[in-house]
C-alpha cells in the first residue's frame, strides 16, 4: 500500500463526516468510487493512480460491500455488556468532528439555517448518510449529552465556547 493511499485511509477514518462531505459531489450522502477517482484526479493525480487508490479505499472501507462509503461502514457495534459510559468508534468520531470543525458541523446538521441544531436534524443528516434510526438515535444522544452545554436541546456556537 503507497504512502497516498496510507493517507487516505487515515483521512476517512478519523474525520468520516468531512470526508464523506468532501467527496460526496453528488451530496446524496453516499461517496461512489467515480467520485472519489474524480476528486482524485482534480488534487493532481492521473487515473491510474485515482483507481488503485480507489479500490484500495474501498477494499477497506466499504465494510457492507454496497459499492459506497457511508457513515454506516464506520460504525461499529457497541457491545450491549459494556457499561454506558463507552461509546462507538463512530460516536468518538462525531464528537472528535464537532470539536474540531465547529462551524462547518453546525452549518452542515442545521437543515432549517436557524444556526441551532435540534436532534430531528442531527438524526435526519445520520439517517441520510446510511445510519439506521436506532444508530442515528443512540449518536445524537450521545452528542447532545456530551455537547450541549446549556441543555437547551440545541447545539450552537455557544455550546463550544469556554
Amino acid at each position: 500500500m503507497n504512502q497516498i493511499t496510507k493517507q487516505m485511509l487515515n483521512y476517512f477514518r478519523t474525520n468520516v463526516q468531512q470526508a464523506i462531505q468532501m467527496f460526496d459531489l453528488n451530496r446524496d450522502g453516499m461517496v461512489n468510487r467515480n467520485e472519489v477517482i474524480q476528486v482524485l484526479q482534480q488534487s493532481g493525480l492521473d487515473i491510474n493512480s485515482a483507481r488503485q487508490i480507489t479500490d484500495s479505499l474501498f477494499e477497506q472501507l466499504d465494510i457492507d460491500h454496497d459499492g459506497y462509503l457511508t457513515l454506516k461502514d464506520f460504525q461499529t457495534e457497541v457491545n450491549p455488556q459494556q457499561s454506558t459510559g463507552h461509546s462507538s468508534q463512530l460516536e468518538q468520531q462525531m464528537l472528535n468532528y464537532f470539536k474540531t470543525n465547529v462551524q462547518q458541523a453546525i452549518q452542515t446538521f442545521d437543515l432549517n439555517r436557524d444556526g441551532m441544531v435540534d436532534k430531528n436534524e442531527a438524526i435526519q443528516i445520520f439517517q441520510q448518510s446510511g445510519l439506521d434510526i436506532n444508530s442515528a438515535r443512540q449518536i445524537t444522544e450521545s452528542l447532545f449529552h456530551q455537547l450541549d452545554v446549556d441543555r437547551n436541546g440545541y447545539l450552537t456556537l455557544k455550546d463550544f465556547q469556554a
